[in-house]
């Protein structure tokens, strides 16, 4: 019982780790959903019985593994297996058994769940409980079988409770080397072939091994981006992408590429569905007033910092001209984020973003009193946060006219 609840806290810590990773990640298929995997596993076994001693001898595992769909960092698994360990001690007492030396060859057959993390693209731990049978053939150092065992004094085979922990390392898109630690505990006190005390036997494995997996490659939507990390799968084929699989917007006009019949289009030029420049008449155009702008916090700020950088400047200097023909007009300088990341933080960020701008309105010579300047983080999205071409829009600088006061 404290073997399951102890490996139960694991779990939750594990799950609790995950929620926490993924209010700071891109959605996108979790690495391992949907996915089967086949694992071979060797290395160490180490008894805890009732001789005084144990001896180091070996084990092998062969699993199969089904791992859930998920969209989160973490996801839990189905795992059966079969395995064979072999494990020995030495120094019982001649009155307990008549020789101080054992090996017990073990046969198990099992399943179980486990729970896997995705630390990152290579790394993932996990953790896994479960139950099989195990038989088990108690012999003497000299390859005889046992008093007990001859005599039928006990079944030979018995109910084990399962525990393991460990780190999957992926060398390749379907390849992982892994690490991992066992404990195996017996329902019954027999595999060293006597019961003395109240403990049952048990024993524990340090192993390596190799997994393949069926399904970590695939493909649906064709673009490139394999499903476990596709942010935007039914991409339709052919279609730039990013590393997460979302359509590409390179002259950033709204428009993704593959739909952008004029690609290329300066920033900040209106542009129609096609991604084409919408021409106007150039003396309306002219007498037309700028009541609005939206700056875009990714090309007009450095990298997750609130410096204005120069190519807004033009934009900005063809609003200067309105704000100061019209010095009775009132604006709001609004600064926006998508919503990873904390909120505090965010609320920080815009704000300043927003000063930014500010700042380089009142060295043009717009009256400061005219300026309201406001922090929103991530509220009021004008786009998805699921996608990286969302969030990329949600990160902006709007200046809006709020009041024309008397003219």
């Amino acid at each position: 019982m404290k073997l399951i609840t102890f490996i139960l806290l694991i779990l939750l810590c594990f799950a609790q780790l995950s929620l926490a990773q993924d209010a700071s990640k891109t959605p996108a298929q979790n690495a391992m959903s949907n996915v089967l995997g086949v694992t071979i596993d060797g290395g160490v076994a180490l008894g805890s019985t009732d001789y005084t001693r144990t001896v180091m001898d070996y084990t092998g595992k062969a699993s199969l593994e089904y791992y859930l769909p998920s969209t989160k960092l973490g996801n839990f698994g189905f795992r059966i297996f079969g395995q064979e360990a072999f494990i020995s001690g030495e120094g019982v007492f001649q009155w307990i058994q008549p020789t101080d030396k054992f090996t017990t060859k073990i046969d198990m057959f099992g399943g179980g769940v486990f729970y896997t993390l995705a630390i990152t693209d290579m790394i993932y731990p996990w953790v896994g409980i479960g139950l099989s049978n195990l038989w088990f053939y108690p012999e003497d150092g000299n390859g005889n079988q046992l008093p007990n065992y001859i005599a039928n004094k006990y079944d030979k085979s018995m109910l084990a409770y399962n525990g393991d922990a460990g780190v999957r390392i992926m060398v390749s898109k379907n390849i992982s080397v892994n690490l991992a630690g066992g404990i195996v505990l017996g329902a019954k006190d027999f595999l060293d072939d006597i019961e003395v005390g109240s403990r049952n036997d048990e024993f524990v494995t340090i192993t390596a091994g190799v997994s393949y997996y069926f399904g970590r490659s695939v493909d649906t939507d064709g673009d490139g981006v394999p499903n476990y990390n596709d942010a935007c799968p039914g991409t339709p084929k052919g279609a730039k992408v990013d590393k997460f699989g979302c359509p590409l917007d390179e002259d950033k006009d709204g428009v993704h590429d593959y739909l952008d019949v004029c690609p290329n289009t300066p920033f900040g030029i209106e542009v129609d569905a096609d991604g084409c420049p919408i021409i106007k008449d150039t003396v309306s155009a002219k007498q037309t007033k700028i009541e609005s702008l939206v700056l875009s916090g990714d090309t007009n700020f450095e990298f997750d910092e609130s410096n204005l950088l120069p190519i807004s400047y033009p934009a900005l200097d063809d609003l200067v001209k309105t704000m100061k023909e019209h010095p009775e007009y009132t604006w709001e300088i609004g600064g926006y984020t998508d919503s990873i990341g904390r909120d505090r933080y965010n609320e920080t960020l815009s704000e300043q973003r927003a000063q930014s701008v500010a700042d380089y309105l009142l060295k043009k010579g717009v009256i400061k009193n005219n300026l309201k300047i406001v922090g929103y983080g991530k509220a009021n999205p004008i786009a998805t946060n699921e996608t990286e071409d969302g969030r990329f829009l949600n990160r902006r600088v709007e200046i809006k006219l709020l009041s024309k006061g008397i003219e």
